[in-house]
């Protein structure tokens, strides 16, 4: 062999070497790769699953807060309907003068009712 064969075969087993050792490098990270797919994957349904998320907490948001303003108003005319009962029940009252009126009697009764069902009311 002469000095002009040799130099070509040392370059051609240096770049087969690296050829080799690139070969290893790529199959490792190919496995490290594969290795952690399925954590990205996960990752990114979680991402997905919270941006679904973030919209239904904002418009769980809204419509509490126009329930909220909603709730006062409602409370009211609760408020003037029982008084109302009441009140009606005491013009029909026969027996005016004694001391539980019918409104009374209506009152303590849905003071019972309420008080039978505030723990379902609560949830």
């Amino acid at each position: 062999m002469t000095k002009n064969e040799v130099l070509p075969l040392c370059i051609s087993g240096l770049s087969l070497l690296v050829s080799i050792i690139s070969a290893i490098r790529a199959s490792k990270a190919s496995a490290i790769a594969n290795m952690l797919r399925p954590e990205r994957n996960e990752l990114a349904l979680r991402q997905e699953r919270s941006s679904e998320h973030v919209v239904f907490a904002q418009k769980l948001l809204a419509v509490k807060e126009s329930l909220e303003g909603s709730l006062s108003e409602f409370v009211t005319e609760v408020g003037r309907a029982y008084n109302k009962i009441a009140d009606t029940l005491d013009l029909y009252d026969t027996q005016r003068n004694r001391t539980r009126r019918l409104g009374h009697i209506y009152r303590t009764f849905c003071n019972l009712i309420y008080a039978g069902l505030s723990s379902q009311l609560v949830w």
